[in-house]
């Protein structure tokens, strides 16, 4: 349909501690900046470098302060950090790789996206080439309508669906938290009546496992939004989930 912007994301993270609460994400880790901040690259691996076979140049794609979409072309040097980014970053929303030293190759590495002060923001696992975070966070001038979400769960534990409002310049405030069991080796599957969930421009939705059966669990997160103009006036939008669609 014209006019509509479809997204896919991803997140995984493969190694849940027991009786911990961790972002689905790689490691455990992401990061809202606040106020937009210059960024670098940093691997841990020495192929990840312009003479290696690994990992030469990532694309970085995240917000500015403003909520503008932008990008930055990193050239990767390795174990040292990368030269930070003279775009400044609210969000961090996919790091990827864009060349590499091989005709197939990725990242050797864990590749780490962090601040220049050495805060780690986001993590891309070595090997991936790209990260897998389920975070999001509806562009400016956007409204995302939410289709539906999956989960895969290797052992028992609790999925957290936080919904949260956020001002790109101000700690992200919460609006809504859904608790979702998954039992050992479960999946869950849930798909929305459309326009019944609906992100506002700059809200984010994120994922959190938390208290779960045992170590080493792998928690994945897959979910679909369309995107489409926050101008769009929906002829019947219920308020669910705490969310003020007017």
């Amino acid at each position: 349909m014209s006019g509509i912007t479809k997204r896919h994301i991803t997140g995984c993270n493969r190694d849940i501690h027991t009786n911990t609460t961790e972002k689905i994400t790689s490691n455990g880790t992401f990061l809202n900046t606040v106020g937009g901040v210059a960024v670098r690259l940093v691997s841990s691996s020495a192929n990840d470098a312009v003479a290696g076979s690994g990992a030469l140049t990532c694309l970085i794609t995240g917000y500015s302060a403003t909520g503008v979409l932008q990008t930055s072309t990193v050239t990767m040097t390795g174990v040292a950090p990368s030269s930070v980014t003279t775009e400044l970053y609210s969000r961090i929303l996919e790091v990827e790789v864009l060349t590499a030293g091989t005709a197939y190759g990725s990242n050797s590495g864990t590749i780490t996206c962090e601040k220049a002060d050495g805060t780690d923001i986001i993590l891309m696992d070595a090997g991936i080439g790209v990260t897998r975070s389920a975070n999001y966070t509806v562009p400016l001038g956007k409204r995302a309508i939410v289709r539906q979400i999956n989960m895969n769960a290797s052992l028992a534990g609790y999925v957290l669906l936080d919904t949260v409002k956020d001002s790109l310049s101000a700690a992200p405030v919460s609006l809504l938290q859904e608790i979702i069991s998954i039992a050992n080796n479960g999946q869950y599957q849930k798909t929305y009546d459309y326009g019944s969930f609906i992100l506002e421009p700059l809200e984010q939705m994120s994922f959190r496992c938390t208290n779960h059966s045992g170590n080493n669990n792998i928690v994945s997160v897959t979910f679909d939004v369309d995107e489409v103009s926050s101008s769009l006036v929906m002829l019947e939008a219920p308020d669910l989930y705490g969310i003020n669609l007017q």
